[in-house]
């Protein structure tokens, strides 16, 4: 096994704080201190169009986006980067969409149950649209969905059909 990756996309309830820089910078520190990570420097946020210039030249620029930007201006999500020492935590948001992608990888074991409560204090999810673990190096593919309450819970072997879960889904 290389690592674990854990890759999810969902909808929450609470999008309000979805674009809001200081959130998801709060959100990546506690994700870090739960599954035992040490972030090696501050996390990285940024929003789209980053500052108002940025949304003036993009208006300027491509005109036929003008009336969008204008209209969608305070609703674009962010994005966001950890650099963990043994890997890193990403997020992106979209406000407009109550949508949240993520994904966490490291070449350390964690628990990713961990994750999950923090990902839920943070964002109340609404639907899980995918959510799974992979064991990098290998072909084993988790689908965790049960592990965060939204149904699921069956592994796919990418390939081989070799099965090596260690207690990790509902798949014998």
């Amino acid at each position: 096994m290389l690592g674990k990756h854990v890759l999810m996309d969902f909808r929450t309830s609470k999008t309000r704080r979805l674009n809001d820089i200081r959130y998801i910078y709060d959100f990546i520190e506690d994700v870090s201190a739960a599954v035992d990570m040490t972030l090696v420097a501050p996390p990285l946020i940024f929003r789209f169009p980053c500052t108002y210039t940025d949304y003036l030249r993009l208006a300027s620029t491509y005109p036929e986006f003008k009336e969008l930007l204008e209209k969608r201006r305070n609703d674009f999500g962010v994005s966001g980067i950890g650099i963990w020492g043994l890997s890193h935590i990403a997020i992106h948001t979209w406000k407009e969409l109550g949508i949240i992608s993520m994904d966490a990888y490291s070449c350390a074991d964690f628990e990713e149950a961990k994750l999950y409560k923090v990902v839920e204090r943070y964002f109340p999810i609404r639907e899980v649209i995918q959510a799974i673990v992979l064991v990098r190096g290998t072909t084993i593919i988790h689908d965790v969905r049960a592990s965060i309450g939204a149904g699921g819970g069956q592994c796919e072997e990418a390939h081989r059909g070799i099965h090596k879960c260690r207690n990790m889904c509902s798949v014998e």
